[in-house]
C-alpha cells in the first residue's frame, strides 16, 4: 500500500473523497451484522476470510482526513459560515465517532475526533468556533465515561492505579514496573518477563512498556526520537505541497499517526488515561499497519509532486 499511493498521484483522492466516505460507513455499519465480528464484547472486525480480518474503524480514520481535506479546499470561500461549512462537517465527523463509540471503540473515535478538530482550524475554522466544540466534546467525554464502568475504571487507573492494584490498576502498575526493571539498559532483548502473563496485550497496546524493559531508558527514548524525525518529516512535506489539498491532507495524515503514538504512549507511561490504541510501525496488528503505511504512501506522493515541481 505504501509503494501503490507512493506512485499515485494524491489529487485522485481528492474526487473520490466521498466515495471513500460511503464505503467507510457503510464497512462500520457492517460489523454488527457479523456474529464473528464480536472480540471481547465489541463489534470491530470484518472476516475477510478463514484467519483474516479487518477493522473498518482503521479505513474510516483515513477516509474522514481525506474527506476533511477536499471539503475545507472546496469550501474556503464559505467557511466563516456555520451552515454552509462546520455543519456538515459536524454531521459527518460525528457521525463516524458515533458508529465507532458503540462498537465500542473509544481510542479510535478520540483519535478522529481530535484529529478532525485540528484540520479543521488549520483549514480555517475560527478559533472561537474550535474552543467551543473542545468545551461541548469535553462534557460529552466526561458523561460517556461515566456511562461505562470500564471507562470510569480507566480514569481511576489513571487517578491512582494503587488504589486497586489487583482490579483496575493492575495493568497501568505492570506497565510502570516494566519500565522500572529496564532501568538504563534495559534486560536485553527478547528477555523481559513483563510479557509473560503479567503484562496484558504486550503485543499490542502495552509494546512500548515491552520496550522500555528490555531495551531500558536509551531504548525508550530512541522510540520518542523516531516519531519526532516522523513528525519532522511530514510537517516539511505537508508544508511544501503545491496546492491547498496537498498541505491538509499532508497535515492530516501526519496528525493521524502522530496523535495515534502520543496516545499509546501516554496511556502506557500513564500520562494519560489509558484508551487501548496500538503504537504505529511498532504494535502487532495489520489493519492499522497498512493504513499507517497507506498514510506513508500518501505523503510520499505529496513529496514526489514538490519534487517534480522542482520545489
Amino acid at each position: 500500500m505504501l509503494f501503490i499511493f507512493r506512485n499515485l498521484d494524491y489529487d485522485r483522492l481528492f474526487g473520490i473523497s466521498k466515495l471513500l466516505l460511503l464505503i467507510s460507513i457503510f464497512l462500520l455499519i457492517g460489523v454488527f451484522f457479523q456474529s464473528n465480528g464480536a472480540k471481547g464484547g465489541a463489534y470491530r472486525w470484518i472476516r475477510l476470510a478463514p484467519g483474516i480480518t479487518f477493522q473498518p474503524s482503521e479505513f474510516a480514520k483515513l477516509a474522514i482526513v481525506i474527506y476533511t481535506a477536499s471539503f475545507l479546499t472546496r469550501k474556503q470561500a464559505l467557511l466563516y459560515s456555520f451552515k454552509e461549512a462546520l455543519l456538515p462537517l459536524l454531521i459527518v465527523t460525528f457521525g463516524i465517532v458515533g458508529l465507532i463509540l458503540i462498537q465500542p471503540d473509544m481510542g479510535t473515535a478520540v483519535l478522529i475526533a481530535g484529529v478532525s478538530l485540528i484540520l479543521w482550524w488549520v483549514g480555517g475554522i475560527s478559533t472561537l468556533k474550535i474552543v467551543g466544540l473542545l468545551l461541548v466534546l469535553g462534557v460529552l467525554g466526561v458523561i460517556f465515561i461515566w456511562m461505562e464502568p470500564y471507562r470510569m475504571d480507566r480514569v481511576l487507573a489513571f487517578l491512582n492505579p494503587w488504589e486497586s492494584p489487583h482490579g483496575y490498576g493492575y495493568q497501568i502498575i505492570q506497565s510502570l514496573l516494566a519500565f522500572g526493571m529496564g532501568g538504563l539498559w534495559g534486560m536485553g532483548l527478547g528477555k523481559g518477563l513483563q510479557k509473560f502473563y503479567y503484562l496484558p496485550a504486550p503485543h499490542t497496546d502495552f509494546i512500548f512498556a515491552v520496550i522500555g524493559e528490555e531495551l531500558g531508558f536509551l531504548g525508550s527514548v530512541a522510540i520518542l526520537v523516531m516519531y519526532v524525525l516522523i513528525g519532522w518529516a511530514s510537517f516539511s512535506i505537508a508544508k511544501g505541497a503545491p496546492d491547498a489539498f496537498g498541505k491538509l491532507l499532508g497535515i492530516g495524515v501526519t496528525f493521524l499517526i502522530l496523535l495515534q503514538a502520543f496516545i499509546n504512549l501516554g496511556g502506557v507511561t500513564n500520562f494519560i488515561p489509558c484508551t487501548g490504541i496500538p503504537l504505529p510501525f511498532v504494535s502487532y496488528g495489520g489493519s492499522n499497519m497498512i493504513i499507517n503505511l497507506t498514510s506513508v504512501g500518501i505523503l510520499l506522493s505529496i513529496a514526489r509532486r514538490k519534487e517534480i515541481n522542482g520545489n
